[in-house]
């Protein structure tokens, strides 16, 4: 199911007051910071949506190497 979509049903699950899965509160949690992030990079820089959002998925890329490099480095240690 595409994020959009499986965004909206969760929003309609979650209104109708079950329980929102642990996926549920991750994506939650990735959109709530990408839109922290682009507002606060279109403030700083200036900039139109689409060119904080693309900063947004390098940001976002970046950091997710690190954690993979520091868990295999980790692994790797024993």
């Amino acid at each position: 199911m595409p994020i959009g979509v499986k965004f909206k049903y969760n929003a309609y699950i979650f209104r109708t007051c079950v329980f929102m899965s642990l996926d549920d509160s991750d994506e939650l949690a990735y959109l709530w910071t990408k839109v922290k992030f682009i507002q606060k990079y279109m403030s700083k820089h200036n900039c139109s949506y689409e060119v904080a959002e693309r900063e947004f998925h390098i940001w976002i890329e970046g950091l997710m190497d690190s954690r993979i490099e520091l868990a295999n480095k980790m692994l790797n240690s024993h």
